[in-house]
């Protein structure tokens, strides 16, 4: 259980605290496609506070264990705004030629390194990774907190274990409809998964080495006789994973046509007491109309 949470716990949202870094997200890198990460220099300038300083602005990208590239960028402040040049994206080419079939991933990160900057929060500046290829359909998708994620944290301490859904899978040998899900282990030990379905089958367990990605073929699901299935999966795992679905040819898993996070199984309560929920209520009316903070137990 202690092992288990640690990697969500190593840090707490906060809201309107200042803080030295933001929480790192991560993207997943397939092999076959390019993947671009926006910089939006007005999100990092809204959430500063302070005069001046340097913030470093880190991409490391991970496959099988060992870190595969990096860059380190410095964005200067002065008066609390970027002086200098605006940050640009960050542009990963396809190692389709270097790489074997696994996945990447890249851990993006921002943190304060001098000055008297701070972040307002430490929530991720989020953004899109958008993906492309010559030839090919291109797709966004979102990216996952690295560590911290509120709904991960609520699950494993209502149930002591890590678990994610997905309920729209659709396997078809005859129309080439594959599915596949990206599992990603950002941290220091492995991972070990299983995948459930709602009509009880089961896919082997998958051991997820640290510091890597690893697919888990969804097609496997079908049955040697059969053409089709359909229905949802239950992942679960011995620890906190970073998860996706990806749709693809069933024929060319290097064919994507749609990328998906998965849903966490919420452990969080769903509903409140009615004072309770009017509490919540004014305080969130206070906060928009005159910046008032209602006090929280910590």
């Amino acid at each position: 259980m202690r092992r288990l949470i640690s990697a969500d716990f190593q840090s707490i949202i906060c809201e309107h605290q200042v803080s030295q870094y933001v929480i790192p997200t991560i993207s997943s890198l397939l092999v076959g496609y390019d993947c671009t990460i926006p910089v939006s220099a007005e999100a990092v300038e809204k959430r500063l506070s302070g005069s001046a300083g340097r913030i470093r602005h880190r991409f490391r990208v991970f496959h099988d264990g060992k870190i595969a590239a990096q860059e380190t960028r410095h964005i200067e402040i002065r008066g609390g705004k970027i002086v200098g040049p605006r940050p640009q994206a960050f542009v990963w080419r396809d190692c389709e030629n270097a790489w074997d079939e696994n996945p990447g991933f890249l851990d993006n990160d921002f943190r304060v390194e001098d000055g008297d900057i701070r972040f307002v929060g430490n929530k991720p500046l989020l953004a899109y990774s958008f993906y492309s290829a010559a030839g090919k359909k291109s797709f966004l998708s979102d990216n996952a907190y690295k560590f911290s994620s509120p709904p991960v944290i609520a699950q494993i301490a209502a149930y002591g274990r890590f678990v994610d859904t997905y309920s729209v899978v659709r396997l078809d040998r005859e129309r080439d409809y594959g599915e596949s899900l990206v599992l990603i282990n950002p941290y220091q030990k492995p991972i070990l998964c299983s995948v459930l379905t709602m009509d009880g089958r089961k896919l082997p367990r998958l051991r997820i080495p640290a510091l890597s990605a690893r697919y888990l073929h969804l097609e496997n699901i079908l049955e040697k006789n059969e053409t089709a299935w359909a229905g949802e999966i239950q992942l679960t795992a011995n620890n906190r994973l970073i998860t996706f679905d990806v749709k693809h040819s069933l024929s060319d898993i290097r064919t994507v046509s749609d990328h998906e996070h998965l849903d966490p199984f919420r452990g969080d309560p769903t509903h409140m007491p009615f004072f309770q929920w009017c509490r919540s209520a004014l305080g969130d009316l206070l906060s928009r109309r005159f910046a008032i903070q209602l006090g929280r137990r910590r």
